[in-house]
C-alpha cells in the first residue's frame, strides 16, 4: 500500500471523490466489509484458468460494490484475490485474423474498467450521465461542486518510512574504500 497514488489522465477526478488509502489488503478488506460492501476482483480473460468468475452482464453487484484491479498485463496478486468475494470479467471476441501462437487478444485494462464501471452504474441505477460543456478544443464533463478535503495519516507508517530513509542516507554517508579498489585492479585497471 501507499499513501501516494496517480492522477495522470484522471481530468481532476481525484478531486471529486474521496480517497482512502491503505497499507495492506487485509487493511482494505477490514475497512470494505465494515461498509457492507462487496469486493470483486476484475479478471483477465486470458488468465481466468479455473478461477470461478462472471461476465460483467451476468453479475449480480450490491449496492455497495468495490472492484478490485489488478495491473496491465498481469493479474491479481494473490492477496488482492484473497480479499475478493468473486470475480468478474469482460467478455470479448478475437479476431477472425490469424495471430501469432501464444498472442491471445487482450483488451486493454483501461478499456477493461470503462466496461465494468459502466455496466455497474447501469445497473445501479444511482447515477445520472454528466451533462458536457463545450469548450474551445473538446466537449469536457460540467462539474459537481467540490466537497472540502482532509487529509489524514498513519504516524507509525509514517515513522516507519523515515526510519528506512535515515538507513539509506547512512549507507550512503559510508567512505568508499579507494585504497581497496587500488589494490585489487588487475594489470589493465579493472576492478
Amino acid at each position: 500500500g501507499s499513501d501516494r497514488f496517480g492522477t495522470h489522465g484522471g481530468h481532476n477526478a481525484h478531486k471529486y471523490v474521496d480517497v482512502v488509502t491503505f497499507h495492506t489488503c487485509d487493511d482494505v478488506h477490514t475497512y470494505l466489509t465494515s461498509r457492507g460492501c462487496r469486493i470483486l476482483g476484475l479478471h483477465s480473460s486470458t488468465t481466468l484458468n479455473n478461477t470461478p468468475s462472471s461476465t460483467c452482464t451476468d453479475t449480480e453487484f450490491a449496492p455497495c460494490t468495490a472492484f478490485v484491479v489488478g495491473n496491465e498485463g498481469g493479474d491479481l496478486s494473490l492477496d488482492q484475490r484473497r480479499i475478493c468475494d468473486g470475480f468478474v470479467h469482460i467478455s470479448h471476441y478475437s479476431p477472425r485474423r490469424s495471430s501469432p501462437i501464444n498472442a491471445p487478444f487482450e483488451v486493454d485494462l483501461t478499456v477493461q474498467v470503462g466496461v465494468l464501471l459502466h455496466r455497474f452504474t447501469t445497473w445501479s441505477g444511482q447515477y445520472i450521465e454528466r451533462s458536457m460543456q463545450d469548450t474551445t478544443t473538446r466537449g469536457k464533463f460540467a462539474l459537481a461542486t467540490r466537497a472540502p478535503r482532509q487529509k489524514t495519516v498513519d504516524p507509525s507508517v509514517t515513522r516507519g518510512r523515515q526510519a528506512k530513509k535515515e538507513a539509506v542516507e547512512a549507507r550512503m554517508d559510508d567512505d568508499l574504500d579507494l585504497d581497496w579498489f587500488e589494490s585489487n585492479a588487475d594489470n589493465h585497471g579493472v576492478y
